[in-house]
């Protein structure tokens, strides 16, 4: 007879590969998981790129995503209160106009072109995908490079404005929920299995049994994905192709675009530069180009919102929407600023919890406490940047020059100092893993927690 064993107890000790797959499989489920690009191709391309820069750099992606809500959040609501205050649907002119408003107001079938439907209030929805450039219009006899017809996007302003061109369905929001992948199934075992290894940091700190840095760096990036979850809850997800809206013509386009630029600028949720401006930036050298983004991105956080999530090229520096919106709109541009240091701050001293824990050197101690103190300061100089170059300007004196050359130097301590201690604070969190105390290897007594005789 074979030896049998009955009922056998747990181990009571986790060995270090355990530790690693743990925290390195909920590391790419949260980074997978949350990360919401915007209307792309190549999808899985960048999206598998986006989430290596999510674990590289997960405040930067949070800051994207507090702001991108503060901001569509900011434009709808502008504009649906611009659309209750407005007179509604303009009478129309003409017998033929009058009898085929008539007739459809009572869901009769006519001839000919319907009349286009009048919004009356959009929803965030809508704003996310305006702002991920899902609405289009076809423009006439027009093509693109590849020789394909020529499709513009719209922000939500413009199509409110091209509503007697374009045909307008009642609602977007279902039609725009059935194109997003949003998996809620994989974002709900996301959370689960955060959860159950947040229940199980704080059950080992409650039996005083220590913590690998891997799991303490582990910790933040879970907390970094629960609000990015719900940042990001009404922006569609993985879409692939927008949303076309009708045909019109070039002239039509210009014309909506010229009206009322500075409303336009301040409801703004997506859209397209000027050909002037594009133009010049295309006279441009690529240098001089780098090196007016490197400046830009002093004035605010817009710019590095464009290099974490969205599409970077030498024109990138007007094609951002985010980017003009937070230079011109004081009260977007503040906040996002504030919320870029908050986050990056709280995010980099939350490595101070490691303070007094054991490293396998005291190097990589006193390495790892300098980087988690400097880690507040990239936060710090970009605010610093931020107040020197929105001072206003009053000519082209040596002042001002020096003050641009002092907002790009620190600029570029900001970068190498950034880059620096993210990169030592994530590699050491894998690296401290080739010696710990023998209290980590320790599981959990869970029998604690129950009453026994």
């Amino acid at each position: 007879m074979s030896d049998t064993l009955g009922v056998v107890s747990d181990p009571t000790f986790r060995g270090t590969f355990n530790i690693f797959t743990t925290c390195v499989s909920i590391l790419v489920l949260c980074a997978w998981t949350s990360i919401h690009i915007n209307i792309t191709d190549r999808l899985y391309l960048k999206k598998f790129a986006y989430a290596c820069l999510m674990i590289f750099a997960p405040e930067v992606t949070l800051t994207v995503a507090i702001v991108e809500l503060l901001f569509v959040w900011r434009a709808v609501r502008e504009l649906n209160m611009r659309l209750m205050k407005s007179t509604g649907q303009p009478t129309p002119t003409g017998p033929l106009s009058r009898l085929r408003a008539w007739m459809q107001s009572r869901g009769l079938m006519i001839w000919g072109k319907k009349m286009p439907k009048r919004r009356e209030k959009w929803t965030l929805v809508e704003g996310f995908f305006a702002w991920m450039k899902g609405f289009v219009v076809k423009i006439d006899n027009q093509t693109n490079d590849q020789g394909e017809a020529l499709c513009e996007p719209l922000t939500l302003l413009e199509i409110t404005k091209l509503q007697d061109y374009v045909i307008l369905q009642t609602s977007y929001t279902l039609e725009i929920r059935d194109k997003s992948k949003v998996d809620s199934l994989s974002k709900l075992i996301t959370l689960f299995q955060a959860m159950w290894f947040v229940i199980q940091c704080v059950t080992r700190t409650v039996q005083h049994l220590p913590l690998s840095i891997l799991e303490l760096g582990t910790l933040g990036y879970v907390a970094v994905t629960v609000v990015l979850y719900i940042d990001w809850l009404y922006k569609p997800k993985d879409v692939r192709t927008p949303i076309l809206l009708g045909s019109i013509s070039q002239g039509v386009l210009d014309k909506v675009r010229r009206h009322d630029k500075a409303e336009e600028d301040d409801a703004t949720s997506g859209g397209t530069p000027s050909k002037d401006v594009v133009s010049e930036l295309d006279a441009q050298p690529k240098s001089m180009l780098m090196l007016r983004r490197l400046m830009d991105m002093s004035e605010t956080v817009g710019p590095i919102f464009g290099l974490c999530l969205w599409e970077v090229s030498t024109k990138s520096l007007t094609r951002s929407d985010m980017q003009q919106a937070l230079r011109k709109d004081q009260s977007i541009g503040v906040p996002g600023t504030l919320v870029y240091i908050i986050v990056c701050t709280s995010f980099g001293l939350w490595h101070c919890v490691a303070w007094n824990s054991f490293f396998p050197t005291n190097t990589e101690r006193l390495l790892w406490r300098i980087a988690s103190f400097l880690s507040a300061l990239p936060g710090v100089i970009l605010l610093v940047t931020w107040v020197i170059n929105t001072q206003p300007k009053q000519s082209k004196t040596w002042f001002d020059k020096a003050r641009s050359f002092a907002a790009v130097i620190l600029m570029l301590i900001w970068a190498c100092l950034y880059l620096f201690v993210r990169g030592f604070l994530f590699v050491e969190m894998f690296l401290a893993l080739r010696r710990m105390p023998d209290g980590v290897f320790q599981t959990i007594h869970w029998t604690d927690f129950f009453p026994h005789i």
